[in-house]
């Protein structure tokens, strides 16, 4: 195995966005983009993996209008209150589709996306590996991309 950044490249995984959750939620007339990015997608999901480290935020899961600004306010305000500090980490892995034959095709075109919470960049690259890894293996029970042949087209050969 070999150096973290290697193991993220290898699964095609990286870390998007990084909210210190201290600084960004220290004052309430100015909430940084990158948060109200966190809070306009909201996780819709009881079982996702941020409420384990963040399990007060469950109760905003399934509000009518995340895009309202009272919906923000209480979520800011939840985060404040819990003072649970550490980072707020947007991560993103490429979708790995099976072409056949043992192949997959994948590209930054189509991708997951979630947030995760850690205390420290470290936790946050293992975090994103694991999730990576987690997407993964659910995408190979997708179905498999059909190619198709365009007929009439030639590769150039740049040798």
């Amino acid at each position: 195995m070999g150096s973290i950044l290697d193991d993220l490249f290898q699964e095609e995984a990286r870390i998007e966005e990084i909210i210190h959750l201290s600084s960004a939620t220290m004052f309430d007339y100015d909430i940084p983009d990158s948060l109200r990015d966190f809070i306009d997608s909201f996780p819709i999901s009881e079982n996702h993996p941020l409420f384990d480290d963040l399990p007060y935020l469950k109760e905003f899961v399934g509000a009518e209008d995340i895009y309202d600004d009272g919906f923000r306010e209480d979520v800011i305000d939840a985060l404040q209150q819990n003072q649970i500090g550490g980072l707020l980490v947007k991560s993103a892995c490429c979708v790995r589709r099976p072409a056949g034959g043992g192949f997959t095709y994948s590209g930054w075109g189509i991708c997951h996306i979630t947030w995760l919470h850690a205390s420290d960049i470290a936790e946050a690259e293992r975090k994103t590996l694991e999730w990576a890894k987690d997407c993964h293996e659910k995408d190979k029970k997708l179905e498999p991309v059909k190619i198709k042949k365009i007929k009439g087209l030639k590769t150039l050969d740049y040798r």
